[in-house]
C-alpha cells in the first residue's frame, strides 16, 4: 500500500473508530463556517429613522449604519477620537480589547457638527 494511502486511513475516523477500534480524536480544532451577516436595506433603514423618537436616534442610527460600529464602540467614543479633515474616527478598546480606525462620510460629518452645534446652545 503506498504512503500517502495509509497516511490518509490514519486520519478517516472510520478506519479509525471500526478497523483500530480506538476513538478518533482531532488533535485540532474543526473550525465553523462563519456566517455573513445581512446589511439592512435602504427601505428598512428608513422605517427606523421613521420610528426613531428624536434627532439624537436617528443620528446614532445614521452613524451605526454608515460606520458600522457596534453599540458599545459607538457610546465609547469621545469628540478627540475624530479626526474632523480626514472623515475617520479611532475607536479604543472595541471588541476583542483592540483599537481600529473607522472612515464615515460627508454628510454624516455636517450632521454630528449641526448636532453638537444645537445641542451647545441648549446648554
Amino acid at each position: 500500500m503506498c504512503f500517502h494511502l495509509k497516511a490518509k486511513q490514519k486520519w478517516n475516523p472510520f478506519y479509525y473508530n471500526r478497523i483500530l477500534r480506538k476513538r478518533f480524536k482531532p488533535f485540532f480544532p474543526i473550525k465553523e463556517k462563519k456566517k455573513i451577516h445581512p446589511i439592512l436595506k435602504l427601505k428598512e433603514l428608513k422605517k427606523l429613522l421613521e420610528v426613531a423618537t428624536n434627532e439624537r436616534n436617528k443620528l446614532i442610527l445614521k452613524f451605526m449604519y454608515d460606520t458600522g460600529l457596534r453599540i458599545s464602540e459607538l457610546s465609547n467614543l469621545k469628540k478627540k477620537h475624530f479626526d474632523w479633515t480626514n472623515l475617520k474616527g479611532t475607536v479604543y478598546k472595541g471588541k476583542g480589547n483592540k483599537d481600529r480606525i473607522f472612515y464615515y462620510s460627508n454628510l454624516l460629518s455636517t450632521e454630528l457638527r449641526k448636532f453638537d452645534l444645537n445641542k451647545n446652545e441648549k446648554a
